[in-house]
């Protein structure tokens, strides 16, 4: 009986066997089937001057189409939103679907995708070089993402950089609002950056050029980030934002010059090196401090002079120097 259980529980541990979801989620590939739908249901509605009402009509047709309920719809949502991990598979799989419907209607996918046809060298690069992909979520650790890379022999004195990606809102409720932001900072610590509102499915373009003070300054880093407000008490249902498509243009100027000096922070108030030309010290025997005492100038030396001691016999009159005489007595 007990070899029973102990193969029993090792065939549970080695097939993986993973908590079942609750009743009324769907699956996870119903869930692409169904967002597939809603997500080209709001395309279609932003091409209409009414999005908000067209918005509505379109999701509860997608709803009437796989006839599920709206209710059934959140339920599954917050589920998966809760489990990231999920979410983040059904949403390549529908990412693939949304293209290929795109390009069946005609529409020029090659044209979203161009930027990640370039390769990583060259006067114009994709230089990035992390996951294309990012899911945030409207709570204090989900609602950032952000990168930071730092400047390598390939990026030159007067680069101009854009990053792209398209957003992607799934929500319950609330407001389409996000912020992004893209920084270049250079070695005497100044930056040059463009910042911009999220408030549709868009794709995005940050582009970032320097002054012409910064033009001669070496790049230190490229930063950026995606803010996702945190979600209220007051605001109900879910409501998160996925980045796709994500890439990092590296623009050279014309006759740019690279900058292979390394960057250095040195203090600014030393300029050269006061001690170079100076010749060392020679070396001597060491001295006592008899001898150091000797040796010390004689104008900085002190001498004490004492004065002779008074004689208390010694009266204050004409002859200050002679003794007192004692009075003989008659």
């Amino acid at each position: 009986m007990r070899f029973h259980l102990f193969a029993l529980l090792l065939l549970c541990v080695l097939s993986g066997c993973k908590p079942s979801k609750p009743s009324g989620v769907f699956s996870e590939s119903k869930m692409v089937k169904i967002l597939v739908d809603y997500h080209l249901a709001q395309g279609m509605a932003e091409d209409n001057d009414n999005e908000t009402e067209k918005r509505y009509l379109y999701i509860q047709a997608v709803f009437r189409k796989h006839r599920i309920t709206e209710e059934q719809f959140d339920k599954s949502m917050i589920y998966y939103c809760e489990h990231a991990e999920d979410l983040s598979k059904i949403y390549i799989q529908v990412n693939k679907r949304i293209e290929a419907a795109s390009a069946m209607m005609g529409m020029d996918t090659k044209a979203q995708l161009k930027y990640h046809e370039m390769s990583n060298v060259g006067d114009t690069a994709n230089i990035w070089n992390r996951r294309k992909m990012a899911l945030l979520k409207p709570n204090y650790v989900d609602n950032i993402y952000s990168f930071a890379m730092d400047a390598d022999s390939s990026i030159y004195l007067g680069d101009s950089f854009m990053w792209t990606f398209t957003p992607q809102y799934v929500l319950q409720s609330g407001r389409r609002e996000a912020f992004a932001q893209l920084i270049i900072c250079y070695e005497n610590d100044s930056v040059a950056s463009n910042t911009q509102m999220i408030s549709g499915d868009q794709e995005l373009l940050l582009k970032v050029s320097p002054s012409r003070k910064q033009d001669s300054l070496r790049i230190k880093s490229v930063q950026g980030h995606v803010y996702l407000p945190v979600k209220m008490e007051a605001d109900a249902g879910f409501r998160m934002l996925m980045l796709k498509d994500m890439a990092l243009i590296r623009y050279h100027k014309p006759g740019a010059k690279k900058s292979e000096t390394p960057i250095v922070e040195t203090p600014d108030s030393v300029e050269t090196d006061t001690l170079k030309d100076e010749q060392p010290v020679p070396q001597t025997e060491r001295l006592s401090p008899a001898q150091l005492r000797d040796a010390q100038p004689r104008d900085q030396r002190i001498n004490v002079v004492k004065e002779k001691p008074v004689n208390p016999n010694l009266r204050p009159s004409r002859n200050i120097n002679q003794p007192l005489r004692r009075q003989q007595r008659r």
